[in-house]
């Protein structure tokens, strides 16, 4: 999980959950092995396994899995935006490595008006932070539904991709936002009856 070094898929995978499974057969040692793809969170994993016997014998265990990587990129966005909104879209990137890094950190997204400059070079001390920050405007919404891709999809909604590259590291994170329209939401329902 969280994958390596350069040139990597963005991380977008963030269930709360990375694997369930209610009936794991154990062999006649009582042992099982079950190999379980993390997700793209960097956090610590908890496993959690109990056991029941035929004979109801009973058994709990735990396991902690930290997934890390030594440059992170943490998104500051807004759980939904709206047309016509002119807001920021930050970062955090945090270097973890033991040594002063160079980071080049940008943004793309879709369906946003963005600013001339979508990158920028930083520099980061070993065990700190920095913060990035950009300028967006969600169009209006007749600009935005002319313009809009994929062209038949409803909501409206933009992906956004954070990046950071250092000196052999580097992570991206890929998310995708609503982008509601102008107003209250509005629920409205009929009910009658048909004559023949």
């Amino acid at each position: 999980g969280g994958g390596g070094g350069g040139g990597e898929e963005p991380r977008q995978s963030f269930p709360d959950i990375a694997y369930w499974n209610p009936t794991i057969v154990t062999d006649a040692n009582g042992s099982a092995k079950v190999d379980v793809p993390l997700p793209d969170n960097l956090t610590t994993w908890t496993a959690i396994a109990n056991g029941v016997t035929a004979q109801t014998q009973v058994g709990k265990a735990t396991g902690d899995t930290l997934v890390t990587k030594d440059l992170i990129v943490r998104p500051v966005l807004p759980r939904f935006l709206n047309v016509g909104d002119k807001t920021t879209l930050g970062t955090i990137v945090r270097n973890s490595t033991d040594v002063t890094q160079t980071v080049t950190v940008a943004l793309t997204a879709t369906n946003l008006t963005l600013p001339q400059v979508l990158t920028r070079t930083l520099t980061i001390s070993a065990g700190q932070s920095a913060s990035v920050n950009w300028n967006i405007t969600v169009p209006q919404a007749n600009a935005l539904a002319a313009s809009y891709s994929p062209s038949a999809a409803i909501p409206l909604s933009t992906t956004v991709t954070m990046s950071a590259r250092g000196t052999g590291v580097s992570d991206a994170v890929q998310l995708s936002l609503p982008i509601e329209p102008f107003g209250e939401k509005r629920v409205v329902a009929s009910a009658g009856q048909a004559d023949d």
